[in-house]
Protein backbone atom coordinates (compact mmCIF):
# COMPACT_ATOMS: atom_id res chain seq x y z
CA UNK A 1 0.00 0.00 0.00
CA UNK A 2 1.26 3.45 -0.95
CA UNK A 3 0.07 7.04 -1.23
CA UNK A 4 0.28 9.42 -4.14
CA UNK A 5 2.46 12.39 -3.05
CA UNK A 6 0.48 15.53 -2.27
CA UNK A 7 1.86 19.06 -2.15
CA UNK A 8 -0.14 20.12 0.90
CA UNK A 9 -1.99 18.54 3.80
CA UNK A 10 -5.01 20.59 2.80
CA UNK A 11 -5.32 18.72 -0.51
CA UNK A 12 -6.97 15.28 -1.01
CA UNK A 13 -4.71 12.20 -0.58
CA UNK A 14 -4.82 9.27 -2.95
CA UNK A 15 -3.93 5.80 -1.69
CA UNK A 16 -3.25 2.78 -3.81
CA UNK A 17 -2.90 -0.93 -3.07
CA UNK A 18 -1.10 -3.36 -5.42
CA UNK A 19 -2.82 -6.79 -5.72
CA UNK A 20 -0.81 -9.46 -7.48
CA UNK A 21 -1.00 -13.08 -8.62
CA UNK A 22 -4.70 -13.76 -8.08
CA UNK A 23 -7.12 -15.84 -10.16
CA UNK A 24 -9.84 -15.73 -11.36
CA UNK A 25 -10.34 -12.13 -12.33
CA UNK A 26 -13.29 -11.48 -10.17
CA UNK A 27 -12.06 -9.78 -7.05
CA UNK A 28 -13.47 -7.11 -4.82
CA UNK A 29 -11.42 -4.50 -3.09
CA UNK A 30 -12.72 -2.42 -0.25
CA UNK A 31 -11.09 0.33 1.74
CA UNK A 32 -11.53 0.81 5.46
CA UNK A 33 -10.47 3.65 7.70
CA UNK A 34 -10.66 2.99 11.40
CA UNK A 35 -12.96 0.01 10.70
CA UNK A 36 -15.29 1.96 8.44
CA UNK A 37 -15.60 0.64 4.89
CA UNK A 38 -14.61 2.99 2.12
CA UNK A 39 -16.00 1.93 -1.29
CA UNK A 40 -13.64 1.66 -4.34
CA UNK A 41 -14.53 0.59 -7.93
CA UNK A 42 -12.47 -2.45 -9.01
CA UNK A 43 -9.89 -2.36 -11.83
CA UNK A 44 -7.80 -5.29 -13.03
CA UNK A 45 -5.07 -6.07 -15.57
CA UNK A 46 -4.23 -9.58 -16.82
CA UNK A 47 -0.69 -10.84 -16.36
CA UNK A 48 1.18 -12.98 -18.95
CA UNK A 49 0.68 -16.12 -16.82
CA UNK A 50 -3.07 -15.64 -16.92
CA UNK A 51 -3.41 -14.18 -13.48
CA UNK A 52 -4.62 -10.64 -12.87
CA UNK A 53 -3.15 -7.56 -11.40
CA UNK A 54 -5.15 -4.71 -10.03
CA UNK A 55 -4.39 -1.39 -8.37
CA UNK A 56 -7.05 0.24 -6.38
CA UNK A 57 -7.06 3.88 -5.36
CA UNK A 58 -8.87 5.66 -2.68
CA UNK A 59 -8.75 9.36 -2.12
CA UNK A 60 -9.15 10.54 1.43
CA UNK A 61 -10.91 13.82 2.00
CA UNK A 62 -9.05 16.49 3.93
CA UNK A 63 -11.01 15.65 7.07
CA UNK A 64 -10.25 11.92 6.72
CA UNK A 65 -6.61 12.75 6.17
CA UNK A 66 -6.51 14.87 9.26
CA UNK A 67 -8.17 12.06 11.27
CA UNK A 68 -5.11 9.82 10.75
CA UNK A 69 -4.90 6.33 12.26
CA UNK A 70 -4.47 3.08 10.34
CA UNK A 71 -5.80 2.22 6.91
CA UNK A 72 -6.40 -1.27 5.47
CA UNK A 73 -6.78 -2.65 2.01
CA UNK A 74 -8.94 -5.84 2.25
CA UNK A 75 -9.22 -8.09 -0.81
CA UNK A 76 -12.12 -10.62 -0.94
CA UNK A 77 -12.38 -13.20 -3.70
CA UNK A 78 -15.29 -15.47 -4.43
CA UNK A 79 -14.90 -19.00 -3.16
CA UNK A 80 -11.92 -17.93 -1.11
CA UNK A 81 -12.81 -18.11 2.52
CA UNK A 82 -10.07 -15.89 3.98
CA UNK A 83 -9.69 -12.28 2.76
CA UNK A 84 -6.27 -10.87 1.94
CA UNK A 85 -5.36 -7.72 3.86
CA UNK A 86 -2.71 -5.03 3.87
CA UNK A 87 -2.62 -2.31 6.51
CA UNK A 88 -0.41 0.67 7.32
CA UNK A 89 -0.40 3.66 9.63
CA UNK A 90 -1.53 6.79 7.83
CA UNK A 91 1.22 8.84 9.47
CA UNK A 92 3.77 6.62 7.75
CA UNK A 93 2.08 6.81 4.40
CA UNK A 94 1.40 10.51 4.75
CA UNK A 95 4.12 12.21 6.85
CA UNK A 96 2.86 15.47 8.26
CA UNK A 97 5.35 17.65 6.33
CA UNK A 98 3.99 20.59 4.35
CA UNK A 99 7.28 21.03 2.48
CA UNK A 100 6.40 21.20 -1.23
CA UNK A 101 7.48 18.22 -3.23
CA UNK A 102 8.64 19.19 -6.71
CA UNK A 103 8.01 17.03 -9.68
CA UNK A 104 10.63 16.55 -12.39
CA UNK A 105 8.97 19.12 -14.64
CA UNK A 106 8.81 21.60 -11.76
CA UNK A 107 12.46 21.01 -10.97
CA UNK A 108 13.36 21.56 -14.61
CA UNK A 109 11.38 24.80 -14.65
CA UNK A 110 13.11 26.02 -11.50
CA UNK A 111 16.52 25.13 -12.90
CA UNK A 112 15.74 26.97 -16.15
CA UNK A 113 14.59 30.01 -14.19
CA UNK A 114 17.76 30.02 -12.11
CA UNK A 115 19.92 29.78 -15.22
CA UNK A 116 17.97 32.65 -16.82
CA UNK A 117 18.44 34.82 -13.75
CA UNK A 118 22.18 34.08 -13.72
CA UNK A 119 22.46 35.00 -17.41
CA UNK A 120 20.53 38.24 -16.90
CA UNK A 121 22.76 39.12 -13.96
CA UNK A 122 25.90 38.45 -15.97
CA UNK A 123 24.63 40.54 -18.89
CA UNK A 124 23.71 43.45 -16.61
CA UNK A 125 27.00 43.22 -14.77
CA UNK A 126 28.94 43.09 -18.03
CA UNK A 127 27.03 46.08 -19.45
CA UNK A 128 27.54 48.03 -16.24
CA UNK A 129 31.26 47.21 -16.26
CA UNK A 130 31.51 48.24 -19.90
CA UNK A 131 29.74 51.53 -19.15
CA UNK A 132 32.07 52.06 -16.21
CA UNK A 133 35.10 51.29 -18.36
CA UNK A 134 33.88 53.58 -21.16
CA UNK A 135 33.22 56.34 -18.64
CA UNK A 136 36.68 55.81 -17.26
CA UNK A 137 38.16 56.08 -20.75
CA UNK A 138 35.97 58.99 -21.93
CA UNK A 139 37.76 62.26 -22.65
CA UNK A 140 36.56 65.84 -22.80
CA UNK A 141 38.62 67.60 -25.48
CA UNK A 142 38.50 71.34 -26.12
CA UNK A 143 38.87 73.04 -29.46
CA UNK A 144 42.24 74.33 -30.61
CA UNK A 145 42.93 77.72 -29.04
CA UNK A 146 44.80 80.10 -31.32
CA UNK A 147 46.82 83.10 -30.13
CA UNK A 148 44.98 86.46 -30.24
CA UNK A 149 47.32 87.72 -32.96
CA UNK A 150 49.67 85.81 -35.23
CA UNK A 151 52.56 88.10 -36.15
CA UNK A 152 55.40 87.22 -38.47
CA UNK A 153 58.63 86.64 -36.56
CA UNK A 154 56.96 86.55 -33.13
CA UNK A 155 56.31 83.34 -31.23
CA UNK A 156 52.74 82.11 -31.18
CA UNK A 157 51.26 79.19 -29.28
CA UNK A 158 48.29 76.96 -30.06
CA UNK A 159 46.89 74.80 -27.27
CA UNK A 160 44.35 72.08 -26.66
CA UNK A 161 42.97 70.90 -23.31
CA UNK A 162 42.11 67.24 -22.57
CA UNK A 163 40.23 66.18 -19.43
CA UNK A 164 39.47 62.66 -18.24
CA UNK A 165 40.48 59.87 -15.87
CA UNK A 166 43.04 58.32 -18.21
CA UNK A 167 44.89 61.37 -19.52
CA UNK A 168 48.14 59.84 -18.30
CA UNK A 169 47.82 57.38 -21.20
CA UNK A 170 46.90 59.98 -23.83
CA UNK A 171 49.18 61.19 -26.62
CA UNK A 172 48.72 63.97 -29.18
CA UNK A 173 49.97 64.47 -32.72
CA UNK A 174 50.00 67.90 -34.40
CA UNK A 175 49.61 68.67 -38.10
CA UNK A 176 49.80 71.75 -40.30
CA UNK A 177 47.02 71.05 -42.78
CA UNK A 178 47.74 67.32 -43.32
CA UNK A 179 51.51 67.48 -42.80
CA UNK A 180 52.86 66.08 -39.50
CA UNK A 181 54.62 68.58 -37.24
CA UNK A 182 57.80 67.54 -35.46
CA UNK A 183 59.75 69.35 -32.77
CA UNK A 184 62.37 71.33 -34.68
CA UNK A 185 63.34 73.69 -31.86
CA UNK A 186 66.78 72.10 -31.57
CA UNK A 187 67.63 72.00 -35.27
CA UNK A 188 66.08 75.35 -36.27
CA UNK A 189 66.94 78.63 -34.59
CA UNK A 190 64.02 80.76 -33.47
CA UNK A 191 66.07 83.84 -34.43
CA UNK A 192 66.37 82.83 -38.06
CA UNK A 193 65.11 84.90 -41.02
CA UNK A 194 61.44 85.80 -41.04
CA UNK A 195 60.98 84.63 -44.63
CA UNK A 196 63.19 81.54 -45.05
CA UNK A 197 64.17 80.23 -48.43
CA UNK A 198 62.09 77.48 -50.01
CA UNK A 199 62.60 74.12 -48.32
CA UNK A 200 63.93 75.55 -45.06
CA UNK A 201 62.27 74.03 -42.00
CA UNK A 202 59.99 76.07 -39.79
CA UNK A 203 60.43 76.50 -36.04
CA UNK A 204 58.15 74.30 -33.87
CA UNK A 205 58.38 73.34 -30.23
CA UNK A 206 55.96 70.82 -28.69
CA UNK A 207 54.85 71.03 -25.06
CA UNK A 208 52.86 68.56 -22.96
CA UNK A 209 51.87 69.22 -19.36
CA UNK A 210 50.02 66.41 -17.59
CA UNK A 211 48.30 65.97 -15.31
CA UNK A 212 47.84 69.54 -14.14
CA UNK A 213 45.44 68.76 -11.31
CA UNK A 214 43.21 66.03 -9.96
CA UNK A 215 39.69 66.58 -8.61
CA UNK A 216 37.66 64.49 -6.18
CA UNK A 217 36.01 62.70 -9.09
CA UNK A 218 39.40 61.56 -10.34
CA UNK A 219 39.38 63.80 -13.42
CA UNK A 220 42.76 65.04 -14.61
CA UNK A 221 43.73 67.62 -17.20
CA UNK A 222 46.38 67.52 -19.89
CA UNK A 223 47.53 70.57 -21.84
CA UNK A 224 49.16 69.95 -25.22
CA UNK A 225 50.69 73.04 -26.83
CA UNK A 226 52.66 73.93 -29.93
CA UNK A 227 54.91 76.98 -30.13
CA UNK A 228 55.70 78.20 -33.61
CA UNK A 229 57.12 81.22 -35.39
CA UNK A 230 54.74 82.33 -38.17
CA UNK A 231 56.02 82.56 -41.70
CA UNK A 232 53.87 83.83 -44.53
CA UNK A 233 55.26 81.31 -46.99
CA UNK A 234 54.46 78.41 -44.63
CA UNK A 235 51.40 79.36 -42.59
CA UNK A 236 49.34 81.58 -44.91
CA UNK A 237 45.85 80.08 -45.26
CA UNK A 238 46.80 77.03 -43.17
CA UNK A 239 45.02 75.31 -40.28
CA UNK A 240 46.40 73.32 -37.35
CA UNK A 241 45.11 69.82 -36.59
CA UNK A 242 45.53 67.83 -33.39
CA UNK A 243 44.85 64.08 -33.19
CA UNK A 244 44.27 62.51 -29.75
CA UNK A 245 44.86 58.80 -29.13
CA UNK A 246 45.91 56.39 -26.38
CA UNK A 247 49.52 55.29 -26.07
CA UNK A 248 50.06 52.04 -27.93
CA UNK A 249 46.76 52.31 -29.81
CA UNK A 250 46.40 53.18 -33.49
CA UNK A 251 42.78 54.29 -33.21
CA UNK A 252 42.28 58.08 -33.20
CA UNK A 253 39.95 59.03 -30.33
CA UNK A 254 39.27 62.59 -31.50
CA UNK A 255 40.59 65.11 -34.04
CA UNK A 256 40.34 68.85 -33.66
CA UNK A 257 40.88 71.37 -36.46
CA UNK A 258 41.58 75.06 -35.85
CA UNK A 259 40.05 77.94 -37.71
CA UNK A 260 42.06 79.63 -40.42
CA UNK A 261 44.16 82.42 -38.95
CA UNK A 262 45.39 85.68 -40.44
CA UNK A 263 49.11 86.35 -40.32
CA UNK A 264 50.04 89.94 -39.55
CA UNK A 265 53.22 91.62 -40.62
CA UNK A 266 53.90 95.22 -39.63
CA UNK A 267 54.91 97.38 -42.59
CA UNK A 268 58.34 98.87 -42.97
CA UNK A 269 57.60 102.61 -43.35
CA UNK A 270 59.95 104.94 -45.14
CA UNK A 271 60.68 108.50 -44.11
CA UNK A 272 58.15 111.15 -45.09
CA UNK A 273 59.03 112.80 -48.38
CA UNK A 274 57.81 116.39 -48.85
CA UNK A 275 57.44 118.08 -52.23
CA UNK A 276 55.72 121.26 -53.38
CA UNK A 277 53.01 121.02 -55.99
CA UNK A 278 54.14 122.85 -59.16
CA UNK A 279 50.75 124.44 -59.88
CA UNK A 280 49.88 125.32 -56.29
CA UNK A 281 52.69 126.40 -53.94
CA UNK A 282 50.34 126.22 -50.94
CA UNK A 283 49.84 122.46 -51.44
CA UNK A 284 52.58 120.16 -50.18
CA UNK A 285 52.69 116.59 -51.44
CA UNK A 286 53.37 114.06 -48.69
CA UNK A 287 54.69 110.60 -49.67
CA UNK A 288 55.27 107.58 -47.45
CA UNK A 289 56.21 104.13 -48.72
CA UNK A 290 55.15 100.99 -46.80
CA UNK A 291 56.48 97.54 -47.67
CA UNK A 292 56.63 93.95 -46.35
CA UNK A 293 53.20 94.19 -44.74
CA UNK A 294 50.51 91.53 -44.56
CA UNK A 295 47.64 91.05 -45.14
CA UNK A 296 47.00 93.13 -48.23
CA UNK A 297 43.71 94.45 -46.84
CA UNK A 298 42.26 97.94 -46.29
CA UNK A 299 43.85 99.65 -43.32
CA UNK A 300 43.94 103.19 -42.03
CA UNK A 301 46.43 106.01 -41.94
CA UNK A 302 46.15 109.02 -39.65
CA UNK A 303 47.70 112.41 -40.32
CA UNK A 304 47.55 114.65 -37.31
CA UNK A 305 48.03 118.39 -36.98
CA UNK A 306 47.40 120.17 -33.67
CA UNK A 307 47.08 123.81 -32.76
CA UNK A 308 46.19 125.73 -29.64
CA UNK A 309 42.83 127.44 -29.36
CA UNK A 310 44.12 130.90 -28.32
CA UNK A 311 46.05 131.79 -31.43
CA UNK A 312 44.30 131.02 -34.71
CA UNK A 313 46.30 131.67 -37.89
CA UNK A 314 44.87 130.77 -41.26
CA UNK A 315 48.21 130.20 -42.98
CA UNK A 316 49.23 127.27 -40.69
CA UNK A 317 45.71 125.85 -40.94
CA UNK A 318 45.71 125.99 -44.72
CA UNK A 319 49.20 124.45 -44.87
CA UNK A 320 48.25 121.66 -42.48
CA UNK A 321 45.13 120.77 -44.41
CA UNK A 322 46.98 120.87 -47.70
CA UNK A 323 49.07 118.02 -46.27
CA UNK A 324 46.04 116.20 -44.86
CA UNK A 325 43.96 116.45 -48.02
CA UNK A 326 46.87 115.16 -50.14
CA UNK A 327 47.06 111.99 -48.07
CA UNK A 328 43.26 111.74 -47.92
CA UNK A 329 43.14 111.67 -51.70
CA UNK A 330 45.92 109.06 -51.94
CA UNK A 331 44.72 106.70 -49.18
CA UNK A 332 41.56 105.35 -50.90
CA UNK A 333 43.57 104.61 -54.01
CA UNK A 334 45.53 102.06 -51.94
CA UNK A 335 42.57 100.61 -50.03
CA UNK A 336 43.30 102.63 -46.87
CA UNK A 337 40.73 104.57 -44.85
CA UNK A 338 41.91 108.15 -44.16
CA UNK A 339 41.21 109.29 -40.59
CA UNK A 340 41.55 113.07 -40.27
CA UNK A 341 42.43 114.19 -36.76
CA UNK A 342 42.26 117.96 -36.17
CA UNK A 343 42.67 118.41 -32.40
CA UNK A 344 42.32 121.63 -30.42
CA UNK A 345 44.53 121.14 -27.35
CA UNK A 346 43.11 122.06 -23.91
CA UNK A 347 46.20 124.08 -22.90
CA UNK A 348 45.27 127.56 -21.69
CA UNK A 349 42.46 129.32 -19.83
CA UNK A 350 40.05 129.87 -22.76
CA UNK A 351 36.35 129.35 -22.13
CA UNK A 352 33.90 126.99 -23.83
CA UNK A 353 32.73 129.60 -26.35
CA UNK A 354 36.28 130.27 -27.57
CA UNK A 355 36.99 126.54 -28.02
CA UNK A 356 33.75 126.15 -30.00
CA UNK A 357 34.67 129.07 -32.25
CA UNK A 358 38.17 127.73 -32.98
CA UNK A 359 36.87 124.19 -33.52
CA UNK A 360 34.34 125.42 -36.07
CA UNK A 361 36.99 127.42 -37.96
CA UNK A 362 39.42 124.50 -38.06
CA UNK A 363 36.81 121.97 -39.17
CA UNK A 364 35.38 124.34 -41.78
CA UNK A 365 38.82 124.95 -43.31
CA UNK A 366 39.58 121.24 -43.29
CA UNK A 367 36.37 120.12 -45.01
CA UNK A 368 36.65 122.93 -47.56
CA UNK A 369 40.11 121.65 -48.47
CA UNK A 370 38.81 118.05 -48.65
CA UNK A 371 35.95 119.18 -50.85
CA UNK A 372 38.21 121.22 -53.13
CA UNK A 373 40.29 118.10 -53.80
CA UNK A 374 37.27 115.83 -54.27
CA UNK A 375 37.98 113.55 -51.34
CA UNK A 376 35.41 110.75 -51.02
CA UNK A 377 33.90 111.77 -47.66
CA UNK A 378 31.87 108.55 -47.28
CA UNK A 379 35.20 106.70 -47.01
CA UNK A 380 36.70 108.89 -44.29
CA UNK A 381 36.46 109.19 -40.52
CA UNK A 382 36.82 112.28 -38.33
CA UNK A 383 38.69 112.11 -35.02
CA UNK A 384 38.24 115.54 -33.34
CA UNK A 385 38.38 116.90 -29.84
CA UNK A 386 35.25 117.53 -27.79
CA UNK A 387 34.50 121.22 -27.30
CA UNK A 388 35.75 121.88 -23.76
CA UNK A 389 37.13 124.87 -21.93
CA UNK A 390 40.89 125.23 -21.38
CA UNK A 391 42.40 123.30 -18.51
CA UNK A 392 43.15 126.52 -16.62
CA UNK A 393 39.69 128.04 -17.13
CA UNK A 394 38.14 129.08 -13.83
CA UNK A 395 34.55 128.36 -14.88
CA UNK A 396 33.22 124.80 -14.64
CA UNK A 397 30.82 123.84 -17.45
CA UNK A 398 28.20 121.10 -17.19
CA UNK A 399 28.20 117.95 -19.29
CA UNK A 400 25.08 119.19 -21.13
CA UNK A 401 26.78 122.50 -22.01
CA UNK A 402 29.83 120.66 -23.37
CA UNK A 403 27.59 118.31 -25.38
CA UNK A 404 25.54 121.17 -26.83
CA UNK A 405 28.65 123.14 -27.87
CA UNK A 406 30.27 120.04 -29.40
CA UNK A 407 27.22 118.93 -31.42
CA UNK A 408 26.58 122.53 -32.55
CA UNK A 409 30.14 122.90 -33.84
CA UNK A 410 29.89 119.58 -35.70
CA UNK A 411 26.48 120.40 -37.21
CA UNK A 412 27.88 123.66 -38.59
CA UNK A 413 30.96 122.14 -40.22
CA UNK A 414 30.88 118.34 -40.74
CA UNK A 415 28.96 117.10 -43.80
CA UNK A 416 26.35 114.36 -43.21
CA UNK A 417 28.24 112.23 -45.75
CA UNK A 418 30.89 111.53 -43.13
CA UNK A 419 29.87 108.13 -41.65
CA UNK A 420 31.43 108.41 -38.19
CA UNK A 421 33.07 110.70 -35.66
CA UNK A 422 35.43 109.16 -33.07
CA UNK A 423 36.21 111.58 -30.25
CA UNK A 424 39.57 112.04 -28.55
CA UNK A 425 39.54 112.28 -24.76
CA UNK A 426 41.81 115.35 -24.82
CA UNK A 427 43.20 114.96 -21.30
CA UNK A 428 39.81 114.48 -19.64
CA UNK A 429 39.52 111.97 -16.82
CA UNK A 430 38.05 108.57 -17.65
CA UNK A 431 34.75 109.43 -16.04
CA UNK A 432 34.55 112.88 -17.67
CA UNK A 433 35.20 111.40 -21.11
CA UNK A 434 32.47 108.75 -20.65
CA UNK A 435 29.89 111.15 -19.16
CA UNK A 436 30.50 113.78 -21.87
CA UNK A 437 30.24 111.15 -24.64
CA UNK A 438 26.96 109.99 -23.13
CA UNK A 439 25.69 113.61 -22.99
CA UNK A 440 26.67 114.16 -26.66
CA UNK A 441 24.68 111.09 -27.74
CA UNK A 442 21.64 112.21 -25.71
CA UNK A 443 21.82 115.81 -26.96
CA UNK A 444 18.43 116.76 -28.49
CA UNK A 445 20.00 118.21 -31.65
CA UNK A 446 20.07 116.15 -34.84
CA UNK A 447 23.19 114.03 -35.31
CA UNK A 448 23.55 112.37 -38.75
CA UNK A 449 26.83 110.63 -37.86
CA UNK A 450 27.75 107.72 -35.59
CA UNK A 451 29.34 109.29 -32.48
CA UNK A 452 31.82 107.04 -30.69
CA UNK A 453 35.23 107.14 -28.98
CA UNK A 454 38.89 106.68 -29.83
CA UNK A 455 40.34 107.10 -26.35
CA UNK A 456 43.86 106.30 -25.23
CA UNK A 457 44.53 107.53 -21.71
CA UNK A 458 40.81 107.67 -20.84
CA UNK A 459 40.49 103.95 -21.61
CA UNK A 460 43.71 102.68 -20.06
CA UNK A 461 44.40 104.74 -16.92
CA UNK A 462 42.45 102.57 -14.45
CA UNK A 463 43.73 99.36 -16.01
CA UNK A 464 47.35 100.52 -15.76
CA UNK A 465 46.86 101.67 -12.17
CA UNK A 466 45.30 98.35 -11.16
CA UNK A 467 48.12 96.43 -12.86
CA UNK A 468 50.97 98.42 -11.32
CA UNK A 469 53.51 96.42 -13.33
CA UNK A 470 52.86 93.28 -11.26
CA UNK A 471 52.00 89.97 -12.90
CA UNK A 472 49.67 88.92 -10.07
CA UNK A 473 47.47 91.98 -10.79
CA UNK A 474 46.73 90.84 -14.35
CA UNK A 475 43.14 89.82 -13.62
CA UNK A 476 42.37 93.10 -11.81
CA UNK A 477 43.85 94.98 -14.77
CA UNK A 478 41.59 93.12 -17.20
CA UNK A 479 38.53 93.77 -15.05
CA UNK A 480 39.22 97.52 -14.97
CA UNK A 481 39.77 97.64 -18.74
CA UNK A 482 36.51 95.76 -19.42
CA UNK A 483 34.71 98.09 -17.01
CA UNK A 484 35.83 101.20 -18.92
CA UNK A 485 35.16 99.62 -22.31
CA UNK A 486 31.63 98.75 -21.21
CA UNK A 487 31.09 102.26 -19.83
CA UNK A 488 32.09 103.88 -23.12
CA UNK A 489 30.07 101.37 -25.12
CA UNK A 490 26.99 102.38 -23.13
CA UNK A 491 27.88 106.05 -23.57
CA UNK A 492 27.85 105.60 -27.36
CA UNK A 493 24.21 104.57 -26.98
CA UNK A 494 23.33 107.29 -24.48
CA UNK A 495 22.72 104.68 -21.78
CA UNK A 496 25.64 105.26 -19.42
CA UNK A 497 24.95 106.01 -15.75
CA UNK A 498 28.02 107.26 -13.90
CA UNK A 499 29.23 104.94 -11.15
CA UNK A 500 32.65 106.42 -10.30
CA UNK A 501 33.93 102.99 -9.26
CA UNK A 502 37.02 102.84 -11.50
CA UNK A 503 40.50 102.83 -10.03
CA UNK A 504 41.41 106.13 -11.71
CA UNK A 505 38.00 107.19 -12.97
CA UNK A 506 38.02 110.71 -11.58
CA UNK A 507 41.71 111.53 -11.95
CA UNK A 508 42.61 114.18 -14.50
CA UNK A 509 44.70 112.87 -17.40
CA UNK A 510 45.74 116.30 -18.66
CA UNK A 511 49.39 116.65 -19.69
CA UNK A 512 50.61 120.16 -20.43
CA UNK A 513 52.12 120.59 -23.90
CA UNK A 514 51.38 116.93 -24.60
CA UNK A 515 53.47 115.63 -27.50
CA UNK A 516 52.16 112.84 -29.69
Amino acid sequence: MSAVPSSSSQNPLTLYCDIESFYPEEVSVSWLQNGTTLPEPPKTDQNPDGTFTARRFYTLSPSQRQEGGSVECVVNQPRVLQATKASEELEKLDPRDDTPVLTKSAKASVALMVISLVLVFLLCFGFSWRRRDEKKKSLNISGIILPPRVIVGQKGRVTISIEGRRVDRVQTAWFLNNNPIYDTSIAVSEKGPLLPSKGQAAYYKLHTQAPLHSTKSGTQQLISALTFIPQISVHKGAVFKCQVSYVGKDKIVEERVSEKFTILSAPEVSEIQLAETPNDPDVISLTVRASHFHPDAPGSIVWKYTCGSIGLFYKPINTAYSIILTSSVACPQHGIVPIVEPEILPDGDHDLKRCQYVTEKVLAAMYKALSDHHVYLEGTLLKPNMVTAGHSCSHKYSNQEIAMATVTALRRTVPPAVPGITFLSGGQSEEEASVNLNAINTCPLGKPWALTFSYGRALQASALKAWGGKKENGKACQEEFVKRALANSQACQGKYASSGSSAAGGESLYVENHAY
